[in-house]
């Protein structure tokens, strides 16, 4: 179980982390032009932590909406083994740690990519983006 949960919260932190990067990179240009007209870095930077934040919840609320469809199957069809029938029960405990988890891993993948764009080159960014 701990395996499964720290694969699952890196698998979710390297996709945030994936689908960021992406967005950067389609925007390189107009992030550089937004920091030409003064926007500060940090504000930059702010932005797409926030962003992963977002994605963060939304990704939980997912989570959480898949996990309870998916017991309520097994509870209407459960799992028959050879000791009886196997239904899997979740704990609200349980959400509020993998739900609290990704949404860090998510912060921690957003301000790990909204580093390396503070860091670009203005002229750079708007000019080979």
């Amino acid at each position: 179980g701990n395996i499964s949960f720290f694969i699952g919260i890196l698998i979710s932190a390297i996709s945030i982390y994936v689908i960021l990067y992406i967005n950067i990179l389609n925007k390189k240009t107009q992030i550089g032009i937004i920091k030409a007209i003064g926007i500060k870095s940090k504000v930059v930077a702010l932005s797409y932590v926030m962003l992963s934040f977002f994605l963060g919840i939304i990704g939980s609320a997912l989570g959480v909406i898949l996990t309870l469809l998916m017991v309520e199957y097994f509870r209407f069809n459960p799992i028959q083994t050879g000791v009886g029938e196997l239904v899997p029960q979740v704990k609200l405990g349980i959400f509020i740690l993998v739900g609290s988890a990704i949404l860090l891993a998510s912060i921690i993948s957003g301000y790990i990519v909204s580093k390396k764009i503070t860091k670009q080159n203005i002229i750079e960014a708007i000019f080979h983006g």
